[in-house]
């Protein structure tokens, strides 16, 4: 798992769920990762868009990530 540790101006978007437990963030890399605030660590890292993504959003059942991206994929 990784840390909350690294050079955050390579953060585009960041988002946390309803509860205030999670956050989103994607980054140049097109990835999206999903952390703990509670543990500070990486929960796990999402990938499928080619192109940089333009949005992220937990819906309120907060059980899922919802991402968009220039790619012109959800």
């Amino acid at each position: 798992r990784e840390s909350a540790q690294g050079p955050l101006e390579q953060n585009l978007l960041d988002l946390f769920d309803a509860k205030g437990t999670l956050l989103a963030s994607s980054a140049k890399d097109m990835t999206i990762k999903i952390w703990s605030l509670q543990k500070f660590t990486c929960l796990r890292t999402q990938q499928g868009h080619q192109h940089q993504v333009t949005r992220v959003t937990f819906p309120p059942s907060g059980d899922h990530v919802i991402s968009g991206s220039w790619d012109k994929t959800i």
